[in-house]
C-alpha cells in the first residue's frame, strides 16, 4: 500500500524571486513584531520619556530604511 503525497497539489517549482521577495515579506512581519516590544518595552519602563521616544523612533526609521533597501534589491 502506497501513502499518498501531501504536496502533490503544492506548485514546487517557485522562482528565486519569489523565494527572496517571501523571505523579505517574512522579514518585514518580524520587524514589525520586534519594533512593537521594543516600543512597548522603551516607552513603559523607560526612565525618560522624550528620550524613549526618540530612540523608538529612530530604531523605526533606521529598520524601515534597511527594509526598503532590502526590498529594493529584491524588486530590481
Amino acid at each position: 500500500m502506497e501513502t499518498p503525497n501531501v504536496f502533490s497539489g503544492i506548485n514546487m517549482s517557485a522562482s528565486f524571486d519569489t523565494i527572496l521577495t517571501i523571505i523579505w515579506l517574512i522579514l518585514v512581519i518580524i520587524f514589525m513584531v520586534h519594533s512593537a516590544i521594543v516600543a512597548y518595552h522603551w516607552l513603559t519602563y523607560g526612565s525618560h520619556k522624550s528620550h524613549a521616544f526618540g530612540g523608538t523612533i529612530v530604531h523605526i526609521g533606521v529598520g524601515v530604511v534597511i527594509l526598503l533597501a532590502m526590498g529594493a534589491i529584491v524588486i530590481f
